[in-house]
């Protein structure tokens, strides 16, 4: 009888040490894939800099019309350059965290970032 309960006390310590445990269902069904390219980051930073042409414009808009001038210097050059660059970065920042690990877990769909050991 003590074999037989060192035996199970052997199994199940061995079993819990490199094992990886869903955090909601606790199934062991996980697995570790890399996160890929982030179209929702992409859109997001193609919004911005978008939203932010178009801030600008309505800046620039309501400044001239208080102080009776056709634009303000700076202005339209600032549209522009948000405007040609704004394409550029959404590409760029869609690949920012490609290569993280995500869990998954197999049974529930729960997704997680795995903690880094020191």
């Amino acid at each position: 009888m003590p074999q037989q309960r060192q035996k199970i006390q052997q199994t199940t310590t061995s079993n819990n040490s490199n094992t990886v445990v869903c955090r909601k269902c606790k199934s062991t069904q996980v697995v570790a894939n890399k996160r890929g390219y982030s179209f929702l980051r992409m859109f997001l930073w193609l919004g911005i800099m978008l939203g932010g042409t178009v801030v600008f414009f309505m800046i620039g808009e309501f400044l001239a019309s208080i102080k009776n001038v056709d634009m303000i210097t700076g202005i339209p050059e600032i549209m522009f350059l948000l405007w040609f660059f704004s394409v550029p970065v959404a590409i760029i920042a869609g690949f920012v965290g490609r290569n993280a690990i995500v869990n998954g877990c197999m049974n529930c769909g729960h997704k997680w970032m795995p903690v880094k050991k020191k």
